[in-house]
C-alpha cells in the first residue's frame, strides 16, 4: 500500500515527507472528531505502526 503512496520515494524523501506534511494532516483530520471518535483512530494508528514495527523486525531476522 506504501508503493501506491509513495512510489519510487527513498526512504530519506518519505521521511522528510512525513515530517513536513504529516502533522498537518493529522491535525486537520482528527480535529473534526470527538474524544471517542479520536481514541478510535489513535488506536488504528497504534494498530498500523506495531504492524509496520513486526513487519520490519521480521525482516531484519
Amino acid at each position: 500500500m506504501m508503493e501506491q503512496w509513495f512510489g519510487t520515494m527513498d526512504a530519506e524523501e518519505i521521511g522528510s515527507w512525513m515530517e513536513e506534511w504529516l502533522p498537518g494532516m493529522m491535525e486537520w483530520c482528527f480535529s473534526g472528531l470527538d474524544a471517542e471518535q479520536r481514541e478510535r483512530m489513535l488506536n488504528i494508528c497504534r494498530e498500523m505502526l506495531d504492524q509496520i514495527e513486526s513487519e520490519g523486525t521480521s525482516q531484519e531476522a
